[in-house]
């Protein structure tokens, strides 16, 4: 899947995926399901979808930048990422979810 080739940190979707693709989208289909099964890729909603090293990443990244200063916006972790408003919101409420960040009126905060 080429689409998720590379360091970018990306969500694309299923027609992206098959898009001048010989193989049908039930093959796609069923080979991005198993890529989802086996965690090689994560489901952060049902549309945001990234690789689980680009997610372990990121996550260890927001870290590191939390340490240095106190709090960071959606839009700092947008654009430090390089990735999209819904990807990075996305990532950040899972790491609320899992407590590691929490939700400030103007970011997120190390909890």
């Amino acid at each position: 899947m080429k689409a998720y080739e590379g360091d970018a940190i990306v969500s694309p979707k299923i027609e992206e995926l098959f898009k001048g693709s010989k193989i049908q989208k039930p093959e796609i289909t069923e080979v991005f399901n198993s890529l989802v099964a086996s965690g090689t890729l994560i489901r952060l909603e049902e549309d945001v979808i990234i690789k689980s090293e680009s997610l372990n990443s990121a996550i260890s990244n927001i870290i590191k930048w939390l340490k240095e200063s106190d709090e960071i916006s959606i839009s700092e972790v947008r654009d430090k990422l390089n990735t999209n408003r819904k990807i990075a919101v996305a990532i950040l409420e899972l790491m609320d979810k899992r407590g590691i960040t929490t939700r400030t009126d103007e970011g997120r905060k190390l909890l």
